[in-house]
């Protein structure tokens, strides 16, 4: 809009409302607050709304949290956070085992994961969502008591996020309003925040169209239902097992004071949907169930949860859903398997009468307050240490990083933790080298000191830098399969780790893997490709497995090979892949599988595909394989596990001649 001698220049808070007033008018219009006047919004849509707007939040609070951006911070306060009165609305469903609406779940996903991009590229465009969801505010005191009298919820219940402001709301806006309009924006800034504003009006319509009309079959019950922040893979259909699995959770909760000390709210929140997941192993064999505990035990010891925590849960958990659904108590004792599993683990190395005086001689050290305040301390630093020792990477590391802070904890405290980590170190390995290898044999092909100075400058963002050591490689005629994987890979699964780990920020793992993907780019456009051969291979990641990297260098490298290779992305569906078979007719498959978890989606897409094409060579990969191991496919002739590139290198070969 332009403005005369004559015209004052909008405000900022005046041009971005004029800018979004069409977006903005076009959602109001959406089915779901047309269903709402006329009293006829299900329940299943508005709850599904909450879990939208949880998992943004996640998203949007978080990356202000983390934000370094100074005209961020002139505008955001902590007291705008909203997720905790989601949190409490949603756990006031809890009760009426509300399904999701699995449209509305992967729209919101979806948003959540284009708006964690654009905070990473435009920073300043998080107070466009703020300006969005700070302004629903106001709406929500009229649309309050409309979703009150269309539910019939009494008492303001359900309804704590609507009324977040209560009467101080007026007030609130206009502070926000000075704050924003206090910013000095240039005029590239401020048509950035307009375009930002009605971005995200454009995705919150996506929402609110998937959440209403509905049909029928898209209501399921995913992790949403339970935690919003925990991903999108299922749990039981089954109400009573999903309710005994809350209760399991709420039960290891408190049984453990160390998580909520640790871990907060959000941390619970977790508890409950680690073990509405761990309730629906029953249904597998006994070899994947030990495949799936062992995998997430050893990625919640490298957060600081030692294995001892999932054993307690695993036998609760138990006993939950044997006392909810006692005709299926066979099924469920199944699950004890991987409870007993983590024990015979931590006995490899410490016993149960050194474990008990480990324990016994750390509660001693730090005297009755502390023992009551923090139980059960000594057995967690003895599970750590065996856990570190069956591979779980940094699980001492990160145990003694909190339990050592200064700010938490009295030097009497800070050295019986020492104390006891070196009197069990001595109990587990004394004649130990506890120097472990870094990196496997495959990772060795870049120098060291080469791939130390391209990881930091991966960490810190410099993409000219990692462009041109990536260059340089590539004069010294380095492979391409030496740059992917003594690089390129290398890096990548330092980065989950780090991840894994709670190492890095959101925002910087996804700075790093955007690297990465421009760094796969830039090799294949210098990169002179083999002559073509007669054969095709298709790559895809399966349904709910949304990392790529992987896939995508499997992928090139079939294509220097001089493959004709086709890469479908990620969350590739079994329709869309049976259909695209049919089409291409590829001489070879390959499917990534990234978490461990989806392993049961990778056996649906087997199941199918070998229903169908009974015939047809795939090769599936992907880092779950490190901890489920290849025994997980062995029911399929036709299909082989690849460990690293180089076994694909040698299998592409053999195809090469068998096909």
């Amino acid at each position: 809009m332009e403005t005369g001698l004559l015209q004052p220049q909008l405000t900022l808070m005046e041009e971005l409302k004029a800018a979004s007033f069409t977006a903005h008018s076009q959602l109001h219009r959406a089915p779901f607050f047309v269903a709402l006047a006329a009293r006829e919004l299900p329940l299943e849509s508005y709850v599904g709304q909450l879990r939208a707007l949880a998992l943004i939040h996640v998203v949007l609070e978080q990356a202000l949290t983390d934000s370094t951006d100074h005209k961020v911070a002139q505008v955001w306060r902590t007291d705008m956070q909203k997720l905790a009165l989601i949190a409490q609305d949603l756990q006031y469903f809890e009760q009426r085992n509300v399904p999701d609406l699995k449209e509305s779940v992967a729209a919101a996903q979806l948003v959540a994961q284009r708006l964690r991009l654009q905070f990473i590229e435009q920073p300043l465009t998080l107070l466009a969502c703020l300006y969005v969801l700070e302004g629903s505010m106001l709406g929500a005191v009229v649309l309050r008591p409309m979703y009150a009298r269309a539910l019939q919820l009494e008492d303001g219940k359900g309804l704590g996020y609507l009324g977040g402001n209560g009467a101080n709301t007026p007030h609130r806006w206009d502070t926000f309003k000075q704050a924003m309009n206090a910013l000095v924006l240039d005029e590239a800034q401020r048509q950035q925040l307009a375009n930002a504003v009605v971005f995200f009006f454009r995705q919150l319509e996506t929402i609110f169209l998937a959440l209403y009309p509905f049909a029928p079959e898209s209501k399921v019950f995913l992790v949403t239902s339970i935690n919003p922040e925990a991903g999108y893979h299922a749990i039981p259909a089954d109400a009573r097992e999903v309710q005994a699995a809350v209760r399991a959770g709420d039960l290891c909760w408190q049984r453990f004071p160390y998580f909520e000390r640790r871990y907060g709210e959000r941390g619970g929140r977790f508890a409950r949907s680690d073990a509405a997941w761990q309730a629906t192993l029953h249904q597998f064999p006994v070899t994947h169930i030990l495949q799936q505990v062992r995998w997430l035990g050893h990625v919640l010891a490298g957060r600081g949860m030692p294995t001892y925590l999932l054993e307690i849960q695993l036998k609760i958990l138990v006993t939950e859903l044997i006392a909810a659904v006692p005709e299926r108590q066979s099924s469920y004792e199944k699950l004890l398997i991987g409870a007993i599993d983590l024990h015979a683990s931590r006995c490899r190395y410490l016993t149960d009468a050194q474990l008990q005086s480990l324990a016994d001689g750390f509660d001693q050290a730090v005297g009755e307050q502390w023992r009551t305040y923090l139980p059960d301390i000594g057995v967690l630093i003895g599970y750590a240490i065996t856990d570190d020792l069956n591979g779980s990477v940094n699980a001492v590391l990160s145990l003694r990083r909190w339990l050592t802070d200064a700010s938490r904890f009295p030097n009497e405290w800070i050295s019986a933790v020492y104390q006891a980590l070196a009197q069990g170190i001595q109990m587990a390995f004394p004649q130990a080298d506890a120097q472990r290898e870094l990196v496997e044999a495959s990772h060795r092909c870049i120098e060291e000191s080469v791939y130390q100075t391209y990881m930091a400058a991966l960490l810190a963002g410099k993409r000219d830098l990692c462009a041109d050591m990536v260059q340089s490689l590539m004069n010294k005629d380095t492979s391409v399969q030496d740059l992917y994987t003594g690089l390129l890979q290398r890096s990548m699964y330092e980065l989950g780790e780090r991840w894994e780990h709670m190492q890095m920020t959101v925002a910087s793992e996804h700075v790093a893997t955007a690297i990465t993907e421009q760094m796969l780019g830039l090799i294949r456009s210098r990169i002179s490709k083999e002559p073509k051969r007669n054969k095709s291979i298709f790559i895809a990641c399966i349904a709910d497995e949304f990392h790529q990297l992987g896939a995508r260098m499997i992928a090139d490298l079939c294509e220097f090979r001089g493959w004709d290779s086709h890469f479908h992305g990620v969350n590739a569906s079994i329709p869309d892949l049976l259909h695209i078979i049919a089409i291409r007719q590829p001489s070879l498959l390959g499917f990534s599988l990234s978490l461990p978890a989806n392993l049961a989606s990778l056996i649906r897409t087997l199941d199918a595909i070998s229903s169908h094409y009974p015939d047809l060579l795939i090769l599936v990969g992907g880092q779950a394989f490190r901890w489920i191991g290849r025994e997980a496919i062995q029911a399929y002739p036709n299909t082989n596990c690849i460990a690293s590139l180089d076994e694909l290198a040698q299998k592409l070969a053999d195809y090469e001649v068998a096909l």
